[in-house]
């Protein structure tokens, strides 16, 4: 019996889109165990035989498992792991993009807001002295002047 080693289900577009809203169950397993001399030194799964599941429903499930002998010694185990083909690392250009263009934009946003609030803030110390403007008026007493002299530029630029 052949077996998928990727376990993948290959299906077209159109059963792909009728199953979407379906839950599936893979009722095979298939178990690859490679053994050099007495130890195991590799297993695979697989999984075949996608079923939909459904209420009520009752499923056979079953497994098999195929021995293998392999040469790979028992200390280099780990090794097939360590391979680049193993990490097949592709750097996605798209995304970094997209990622970076949205931060760019959240700190645009964030400072349009600082600066809107900002910009209110110093206009309405400037006019603290009149209270239709949103100003704090005689109330505030000193405070205020304090406030709005500290935000005027110096008399004398040129120094």
């Amino acid at each position: 019996m052949g077996h998928n080693t990727d376990a993948v289900l290959a299906v077209s577009m159109k059963q792909a889109r009728s199953m979407e809203d379906k839950a599936f169950l893979f009722t095979h397993k298939h178990l690859t165990i490679g053994y050099s001399g007495e130890r195991i030194v590799e297993v695979n799964l697989t999984s075949d035989h996608p079923v939909h599941i459904e209420a009520g429903r009752l499923f056979d499930l079953s497994y098999s498992v195929e021995w293998v002998e392999v040469d790979t010694a028992f200390e280099n185990r780990y090794h097939r792991y360590l391979d680049r083909a193993f990490f097949e690392h592709h750097v996605h250009w798209f995304s970094l993009a997209n990622s970076f263009l949205l931060v760019v934009f959240l700190v645009g946003f964030v400072l349009v807001i600082l600066a809107r609030t900002v910009c209110k803030d110093i206009a309405r110390f400037l006019q603290a002295g009149d209270p239709e403007l949103g100003g704090m008026g005689e109330a505030a007493g000193n405070k205020v002047g304090a406030a709005a002299a500290a935000l005027v530029g110096p008399g004398n630029s040129a120094l």
